[in-house]
């Protein structure tokens, strides 16, 4: 089936809409009804911690080491840029990850040792991508942003976890940090009561202090939108975000991590010698309280104590039972919507002084929005779709790129393909006799049934850009920069392109060149509205930001490889360029045969990371400058991952061809017309499959995202 990259997680504008609610003040409760820890925690403390042990940490032997940027990052590239800490952020050693996308079994399976009633295994799809924070907010980042530290175990140090914060705090500290960040904060609240009974109206930041002890209770509005996912600022995360990242891709009890395969003890005893790796719980805490961050291994991720130490709020109202979903219908970005009848929120990842069964994953437990507790913390997240946030953040590297001939200044460079017969498609375990490895080729990981193997000829040499249009070389030929990320700079991928604003680039260029151009218009439609006949240069600038729609034929040829001048690639070119002589799912390069290793975006592909910027390993999230990567056995850039190249041809089923009667110069005859256009090469937010030679996605050709860019190709007779 042909698949769209636009298919889900994009949302139009949303109005204003207020969720008003009031919570006020109880005792603490495991979400089964048992209270909290009710798994045979024996910390039942409800409030005030009554660990009185002086000696808050005296464990010299654990890594206090708060450069968690240990996270592998998810870049295991060479390149060492890795600045993963957000311009937008306060303190200069906060670590976020990216998060993408994707679906995922939430809950526990009935056979769990510890499983409860409220953990019923369900199918959760997350539409839009987020970054979280490697670890639990600590007390000296709360203190540089809020000016006081409430914690109970402060005596911890400033690389602990911040506690004794009620929900209600952690909101504060979001909305502090989004001002800072100069993002939208996602909440506002009104009657707002301080710990010490002060009543503040609308300015619940004056009850921050040691004075008046925090947020106790308060009505709240989110801020323009109608979920948390929709925030464009920082939050805590959702219940379901919250698993999600926590599991990282694993199924079992505790996450998984170097010689520690996520089980549990069989009847769920203490102590547990999996979770010893990763978590600081009530078996391996002495002397028992509070440890600073990072000082367990981390998940796939990269996110540190996701289990113990301190219990994390999550967004969510308490609810017993879970969403219904399975894998045909599974629940869409799911969160505690019932905030009128609840006065509880949702905890996770256990704490200190846990038992290994309220350290698992699927573990639930709740407290009452308004107190604060000794075991309790957070982190926060903030997401990151291309429909909810521009990358503020861009990427601000200035390592050098030390590979490229790629200029700024509007002089691009060009690499001869030679005309060449290949293999076009990807095996699915069936191939043909005469196919390199035979009939009995593997099946290509990540593989679509759009992908048949054919043989296909290509009669003509072409030239292609050895990288995707830049920024710089796109504004010097139009006179302006349509980027969304336009903070990445000149050398970057130019973005925000449509088809036809590609068509339009190529026949500009073409026109420079004293070449004919390609492509002739009629009907143009500016995408400000605007109606200019013929004249589609007339769009092609910053007031009308480029074509909306138009009708496209060819000028005065029958097929694409007869133009003179510049145009889109056919995909059968685009293909045959990206292999560049491989059959592999990826392009090769040094110490890279090309393999795929991992279909998901949760882990890090090793070939893949040698020649792309893509989900796993694009920290922080957004596009990178061109030929940072290896190039392919062309000398051609960014072929996989970076942006989705638009090409000419609309989507359709592969023609027939085999070596003795291969598919000579194929192309789609209804492209021009058509309303899809087929994208090639994956994006900087997609996970390793997409990225592959072989992979086939298509896009609106009025769309302009983010996400797609172009890159080039000129016939030569």
């Amino acid at each position: 089936m042909l698949k769209t990259i636009f298919g889900t997680g994009i949302y139009g504008l949303f109005g204003w809409m207020a969720v008003v609610f009031f919570l006020g003040c109880s005792g603490i409760g495991n979400s089964n009804g048992e209270g909290e820890d009710a798994g045979g925690d024996t910390d039942t403390d409800t409030d005030a911690d009554t660990d009185t042990d002086a000696d808050m940490d005296t464990d010299t032997d654990i890594d206090t080491d708060t450069d968690t940027d240990t996270d592998t990052d998810m870049d295991t590239d060479t390149d060492t840029d890795t600045d993963t800490d957000m311009d937008t952020d306060t303190d200069s050693d906060v670590d976020w990850v990216f998060i993408p996308a994707d679906m995922f079994w939430m809950g526990t399976p009935e056979a769990e040792p510890g499983h409860y009633s409220d953990e019923a295994l369900h199918y959760v799809s997350l539409t839009h991508a987020f970054e979280m924070r490697a670890t639990e907010v600590t007390q000296g980042e709360f203190e540089a942003v809020i000016g006081w530290n409430p914690s109970f175990y402060a005596a911890c140090g400033a690389d602990c976890p911040v506690e004794s914060v009620s929900w209600y705090d952690s909101l504060a500290y979001a909305y502090r940090l989004s001002e800072d960040a100069g993002l939208p904060p996602c909440i506002s609240m009104f009657a707002v009561e301080c710990d010490d009974d002060t009543a503040v109206e609308t300015d619940f930041m004056a009850c921050m202090n040691e004075t008046r002890g925090g947020i106790k209770s308060a009505g709240l509005l989110l801020n323009g939108v109608t979920s948390p996912y929709h925030c464009s600022g920082y939050r805590l995360p959702t219940e379901s975000e919250w698993e999600y990242a926590a599991r990282a891709g694993s199924l079992t009890p505790f996450y998984p991590s170097d010689g520690n395969d996520g089980t549990i003890n069989p009847d769920g005893s203490n102590p547990d010698s999996n979770l010893d790796q990763i978590a600081w719980y009530t078996s391996n805490n002495s002397p028992l309280g509070l440890k600073p961050v990072a000082g367990k291994d981390p998940n796939a991720l990269g996110l540190f104590d996701m289990l113990g130490n301190v219990y994390e709020w999550v967004w969510d109202s308490h609810y017993h039972w879970y969403p219904p979903g399975d894998v045909g219908s599974p629940a869409e970005n799911p969160w505690g919507a019932n905030p009128l009848i609840s006065q509880n929120r949702e905890v996770r990842g256990g704490h200190f002084g846990s038992n290994a069964v309220d350290c698992r994953v699927g573990n639930r437990d709740f407290a009452t929005a308004g107190l604060s507790a000794s075991h309790r913390g957070f982190r926060l997240v903030r997401t990151m779709s291309s429909d909810i946030d521009v990358d503020t953040d861009a990427d601000a590297d200035t390592d050098a790129d030390t590979d490229t001939d790629a200029d700024t200044d509007g002089d691009a460079d060009w690499v001869l393909v030679t005309s060449g017969e290949f293999w076009m498609g990807t095996p699915d375990g069936s191939c043909p006799g005469d196919y390199p490895g035979g009939v009995d080729c593997a099946s290509e990981p990540g593989r679509e049934g759009d992908e048949r193997l054919h043989y296909v000829s290509l009669t003509n040499d072409f030239e292609i850009m050895a990288t995707e249009v830049q920024q710089g070389y796109f504004e010097t030929i139009t006179g302006y920069n349509p980027s969304a990320h336009s903070n990445c700079g000149a050398d970057c991928p130019v973005d925000g392109i449509s088809w036809y604003d590609a068509l339009s680039f190529a026949n500009i260029l073409s026109a420079a060149a004293e070449w004919t151009p390609c492509f002739s218009f009629a009907a143009v439609e500016c995408r400000d509205g605007a109606s200019t006949g013929t004249d589609y240069m007339g769009c092609m600038d910053a007031t009308a930001r480029g074509i909306k729609s138009a009708t496209v034929s060819f000028n005065g040829v029958s097929t694409p490889y007869e133009c003179p001048g510049y145009r889109l690639p056919t995909e059968s070119e685009w293909e045959y360029a990206a292999r560049a002589g491989n059959l592999s799912a990826f392009h090769q390069s040094d110490g890279n045969d090309g393999s795929i290793t991992y279909t998901d975006s949760l882990y890090l592909d090793p070939n893949l990371n040698q020649i792309a910027w893509y989900a796993s390993n694009n920290h922080p999230p957004g596009i990178k400058s061109t030929a940072r990567k290896d190039p392919n056995g062309f000398g051609l850039f960014d072929m996989s991952g970076s942006l989705w190249e638009w090409t000419l041809e609309s989507p359709g089923t592969y023609p027939g061809g085999d070596t003795t009667s291969p598919a000579v110069d194929p192309w789609n005859e209804d492209s021009l017309d058509a309303i899809y256009h087929e994208v090639r090469g994956g994006s900087y937010s997609t996970a390793p499959d997409s990225c592959r030679s072989g992979n086939r996605e298509f896009a609106t050709a009025t769309s302009a995202t983010s996400s797609v860019g172009f890159r080039l190709v000129r016939s030569i007779k």
